[in-house]
């Protein structure tokens, strides 16, 4: 999220009574926000609540931002678009298979992460399968994994699901 360091990013926090609090972010939340956001991803992407501390209402609003998901979404079409180079292919462990089973969820992922509405929990859950080097992404325990993964992670992005 480009922010200007001046403009204020205000948040919605539950406080002790359970109501939800406009609460303006210092500078300092932010930069936590960034510097654990890893952690901070893996508890939003778990399903914990954005309202239930500063740090992750900031950390939601990081990830919702539409550069950072025009990000996401760039980074799963490359992995879904079909490789033609073989050296494209060496600076990246996953198995070719794996990408191959996955290729239409990682197509539609792509696309869901670009569009609105979204779950924060569903582009957490994205933040982490690409930065996660022993998951599915990396290190598939069956060819279907990725394939698996990325259908949970569409599951995830409804943010009204049934």
């Amino acid at each position: 999220m480009h922010t200007v360091a001046h403009e204020p990013l205000v948040v919605l926090v539950l406080d002790k009574d359970d109501r939800l609090d406009a609460h303006v972010a210092r500078w300092s939340e932010r930069l936590r926000a960034r510097l654990f956001g890893a952690s901070l991803d893996r508890q939003l992407a778990s399903g914990q609540s954005p309202d239930s501390s500063v740090a992750l209402a900031v950390r939601a609003r990081m990830l919702m931002a539409a550069d950072a998901r025009a990000s996401l979404a760039a980074a799963f079409g490359r992995l879904a678009a079909p490789w033609n180079d073989q050296s494209r292919r060496t600076h990246l462990a996953t198995p070719s298979r794996s990408l191959a089973r996955a290729r239409r969820e990682l197509t539609t992922l792509s696309a869901r992460l670009a569009s609105d509405p979204v779950s924060v929990r569903g582009v957490a859950q994205a933040r982490v399968l690409l930065g996660d080097g022993g998951g599915p992404l990396y290190h598939p325990r069956r060819e279907d994994d990725l394939q698996v993964a990325a259908q949970t992670i569409l599951d995830a992005l409804d943010p009204w699901p049934v």
